[in-house]
């Protein structure tokens, strides 16, 4: 959906490193072992095989607020 807006989990599905993102090439890179994914969670490059979670958004008091984690 086109300006709709979707938050990301920051941690990498390949080994749990820090992501970062790089806006010149509209994705999200790993620096720990090379994964990247795209805007949208996809990976675009291995060693990961599994997409970025998406994170749950709430609006509060007309802020939207990310939902409280479960983690594993």
């Amino acid at each position: 959906e086109v300006g709709a807006v979707h938050a990301l989990s920051a941690i990498c599905t390949h080994q749990g490193c820090t992501l970062k993102p790089r806006n010149a090439r509209r994705r999200i890179t790993c620096s720990c072992h090379g994964a990247a994914f795209d805007f949208d969670g996809a990976v675009t490059n291995p060693p990961a095989t599994r997409p970025l979670p998406r994170l749950a958004l709430v609006e509060e008091d007309g802020e939207l607020v990310l939902e409280a984690l479960e983690l594993e």
